[in-house]
């Protein structure tokens, strides 16, 4: 992952004589191609789940991952690196507007924060995907739109309510 041999040594708990040990191993190799095959069966793991619609939640519960690991794949693809790349365009273009869907028409009724739950996104996320669409992004363009409209109907029916500036605006 990028570390010198001490630092690697120190992350995962063991002596910088302990890894060099493993390192010069004869079977290494064997090592090696059996954490490569891991992380391609994770790949896989999570492609499969944002094929079914999964969200990363509903992935990393369902196949034991961590939301780190899938940030760190989605990240990657996002970055162009091949092995990550249909991760990647599966969340971007499958999961990510199926679940900014349900977020919006929970919205119109429900909390933001209860909003985001049931959709099973993050904040960042839908502040990501939101400035995406302010951008101009086409893809997200109507989410913006959308989620825009719907903020300023809420901040109307708020002030026709009598409710205060601060809290309609608050809402």
């Amino acid at each position: 992952s990028g570390k010198n041999k001490p630092d690697a040594a120190k992350s995962v708990g063991l002596s910088n004589m302990t890894i060099n040990k493993w390192m010069n191993h004869p079977e290494f190799g064997i090592f090696d191609e059996f954490a490569k095959r891991i992380r391609q069966v994770t790949i896989n793991s999570v492609v499969d789940g944002f094929n079914q619609g999964k969200s990363k939640i509903e992935v990393a519960e369902l196949y034991d991952i961590s939301m780190k690991t899938i940030d760190e794949f989605i990240e990657l693809g996002q970055n162009g690196f091949k092995r990550y790349e249909e991760l990647f365009y599966l969340y971007e273009n499958r999961v990510i507007p199926k679940h900014l869907d349900i977020f919006l028409n929970d919205f119109q009724t429900k909390s933001l924060f209860k909003s985001l739950k049931h959709a099973k996104i993050s904040k960042e996320e839908l502040d990501h995907y939101y400035d995406l669409g302010k951008a101009g992004d086409e893809q997200f363009k109507d989410f913006y739109h959308d989620f825009f409209d719907v903020k300023i109907n809420l901040l109307v029916d708020n002030i026709l309510s009598k409710k205060s500036l601060k809290i309609a605006l608050k809402n």
